[in-house]
């Protein structure tokens, strides 16, 4: 039953923080809510902590995307890790476009190139897409 209502929490916490993201996207929000990332943060360490990874047969596929896309969004650099290490233990039972996502954030937040190149901005100058790596390498 605690198990049911943690999947539950996941997916809608997960739904809002994508809603908000695209309504930033689509110009709706002037700028992201970093309270909401932080109390999902907080949210999916306790839950990591109580349950463990929140991998597909586990959680179920909702679940455990938005479990990743919360982590995804995550500032603690560290937390960031771990989830990744985790999930490297896990790979069947994770979304794989997810784990290449966020290994790219790591790599970026590190300054590092990214591995699979899956991060990217919308430059705000002229409303395009920029690849994140061309950014990376400009700076050097």
């Amino acid at each position: 039953m605690v198990l049911e209502k943690v999947k539950i929490e996941l997916i809608e916490r997960g739904i809002a923080e994508q809603l908000m993201r695209k309504a930033y996207v689509e110009g709706k929000l002037k700028k992201l809510d970093t309270k909401m990332d932080l109390v999902n943060e907080s949210f999916l360490k306790k839950v990591v902590s109580y349950h463990g990874l929140p991998t597909i047969s586990k959680f179920g596929e909702d679940a455990a995307h938005y479990a990743e896309l919360i982590v995804l969004h995550a500032s603690d650099l560290n937390f960031q890790k771990k989830y990744l290490s985790l999930m490297e233990n896990k790979q069947e039972d994770v979304h794989r476009k997810n784990y290449e996502r966020l290994t790219d954030k790591i790599c970026l937040k590190e300054g590092r190139p990214q591995v699979f190149n899956t991060q990217s901005y919308i430059d705000p100058k002229d409303s395009r897409y920029r690849d994140k790596l061309q950014e990376f390498y400009k700076k050097k």
